[in-house]
């Protein structure tokens, strides 16, 4: 909080007040880690990060080799389920998403940036929507949603005004020990493929090539973790919600999604 209250002055005061202090300066990124360091990097995504594109084959398995094509089916849920019950025990199937998961990893693997979706997709019913959700399974002491308020440090950042005392407690991050991450995730409304600002028609029963991203992030999955996509079309907490039972027919091997794999941190 202090660090952020700090950056968030220094720019207020170049850019409002014209002070000469250095917030041109500073580094072009600062990453908050999972174990709650910060680490600053020059460039976004970092130096040396390279693409690695995971085909999503019919086996269920996330692999570089392409995989025969063929076609796998969901039903959304609509309003029913988050995504949260959606991306659970990903080797049983489930009617409402679709899940693809590596190997146990050999090594850590740190994303550093967007994950990018390449989908053939068609969609039958009203939901327009296609996403993505990207996962770590894997059992681990995680952050997760939510802050815990310690009372015991207060920090003040300008003067107070009514209805504001110019103070706050520094707030803790949660965590809890679970079997699984969703790491970042991101939406395709399948009327936008070809533009934002001009949607197409969507003719039901026709595939469509899909190309989104998902929200960048700064993420390490570890060593005997798996790495994990799960298509689902509505999510729950992020887009409209509308009635289920919209069909979308994914085309595996064809299919697949690219990773900004970085070097690990420090090296």
């Amino acid at each position: 909080m202090e660090e952020w209250l700090r950056q968030l002055h220094q720019w207020y005061d170049f850019w409002l007040y014209g002070l000469d202090n250095g917030a041109l300066d500073e580094p072009a990124v600062d990453i908050e880690q999972a174990d709650f360091t910060w680490r600053q990097q020059s460039t976004w995504p970092a130096p040396g990060t390279r693409r690695l594109t995971l085909r999503l084959n019919a086996d269920g398995g996330l692999s570089p080799l392409p995989g025969r094509p063929a076609g796998r089916t969901l039903h959304d849920a609509g309003r029913t389920l988050r995504a949260e019950q959606l991306v659970a025990d990903p080797g049983t199937a489930h009617p409402h998403r679709l899940a693809w998961t590596t190997a146990p990893l050999r090594s850590d693997l740190r994303v550093n940036g967007a994950p990018e979706m390449s989908v053939r997709a068609s969609l039958d019913g009203t939901s327009p929507y296609t996403t993505a959700l990207f996962v770590d399974y894997g059992t681990a002491t995680r952050a997760i949603a939510g802050t815990v308020q310690d009372t015991s440090r207060l920090v003040c950042y300008g003067e107070g005004v009514p209805g504001d005392t110019g103070c706050a407690y520094r707030t803790k991050h949660r965590t809890e020990t679970t079997d699984f991450k969703i790491v970042t995730r991101g939406w395709l409304d399948v009327r936008d493929r070809d533009s934002a600002a001009r949607p197409s028609p969507v003719v039901e029963g026709r595939e469509y090539r899909l190309r989104w991203a998902m929200q960048p992030q700064d993420y390490v999955v570890e060593k005997g973790h798996r790495l994990g996509v799960v298509l689902i079309s509505t999510d729950h907490d992020y887009t409209l919600r509308h009635p289920p039972g919209t069909r979308m027919t994914v085309r595996t091997g064809l299919s697949s999604v690219t990773l900004p794999v970085a070097p690990p941190a420090g090296s």
